[in-house]
């Protein structure tokens, strides 16, 4: 490269490292759009709470914007494709990140196409049994699975569900074969359960808690790494199963390619915002607990998830139809 050449090209990478710092400087100019691939339900609440403190911090309107469909993957895709300007967001749990793309065909690469702001939440699911199954705990149900391998039945929301998932890894993890059977929902599913024509239901935990308070249903056990608070006494999977965790975290990511500047002032909003204990008692009554992990964190976690997942999968056979 001849001096000249270099000298222009040192010069553009000024100005544009000079145009990032100032954009970081102001940004944001105007509202910011929040998509979050989901109904209303929990994932709505994480990011409408998240995105009034955001509009506090940084004085323009973060609007959420619910853009459901094909498992969060409409959404996740409209941010992927975004321009990077820092005004398209993405508010999310794990499912059209790490769980979806090993199932399905996705118009997105989850590792190359997000940058990554920080996890902010995460909620863990309940292993039901019907009252009528005879299950009390877990090593009621490993004795009956083992006697009589694929004899003792779970529902799910359909193939390919959070709650196949769940049911599906804690069977290898737990040397176990139960059977699937899909329903068009979590409330068919929960109806199903709580009527005994399924014995089980690895669902959530606001969904299942109520019925299990009621007597309806008995937590065999939760997925997440240490007990509810809710049901202090129901243990973890993980502590007979050390490698059986399963959760879903919520994060914000941006399109790839955002300014680092931009990327920086919505981690510091978002870490200011994590840290009210105000916001975090709200989210705690939709059923989502404290978690945060910062951008890098969330780029491993997604690579990570994505092997995990991808071998359950494979291993169980699961598809999505």
């Amino acid at each position: 490269m001849s001096k000249l050449l270099r000298v222009g090209a040192a010069a553009i990478l000024a100005i544009s490292l000079g145009s990032a710092a100032s954009q970081g400087q102001t940004y944001p100019s105007h509202s910011v759009k929040v998509v979050v691939p989901f109904p209303p339900g929990p994932s709505d609440t994480l990011a409408r709470v998240y995105s009034q403190k955001l509009s506090e911090q940084l004085g323009q309107t973060f609007v959420v914007e619910d853009r459901p469909g094909a498992t969060g993957t409409l959404g996740a895709a409209v941010v992927a494709h975004a321009t990077p300007d820092g005004y398209t967001l993405l508010s999310s749990p794990d499912l059209p990140l790490v769980k979806a793309p090993p199932l399905v065909k996705v118009p997105y690469d989850p590792v190359k196409d997000f940058e990554p702001v920080a996890a902010v939440g995460e909620d863990s699911n309940i292993l039901a049994a019907s009252a009528g199954s005879g299950f009390k705990t877990m090593a009621d149900l490993v004795a009956a699975a083992k006697a009589k391998p694929g004899a003792i039945n779970y529902a799910s929301a359909g193939n390919g569900s959070p709650g196949q998932l769940c049911s599906e890894m804690i069977g290898l993890e737990a040397g176990i074969k139960l059977s699937h059977v899909p329903y068009r929902g979590a409330g068919p599913a929960t109806e199903a359960v709580l009527s005994g024509e399924v014995q089980l239901f690895c669902g959530p935990v606001l969904v299942l808690l109520p019925h299990i308070r009621a007597g309806k249903l008995v937590a065999l056990a939760v997925t997440g790494a240490k007990p509810l608070p809710q049901l202090p006494d129901v243990k973890p999977l993980a502590a007979t199963w050390p490698g059986l965790q399963i959760t879903t975290w919520y994060a914000f990511l941006a399109p790839a390619g955002t300014p680092a500047p931009m990327i920086a002032s919505l981690r510091q909003a978002l870490r200011k915002a994590y840290d009210d204990p105000a916001l975090q008692s709200r989210l705690s009554d939709a059923g989502i607990e404290p978690l945060w992990l910062d951008g890098p964190a969330v780029q491993q976690r997604v690579t990570a998830d994505l092997v995990k997942w991808r071998k359950v999968i494979e291993a169980a056979h699961i598809t999505s139809e």
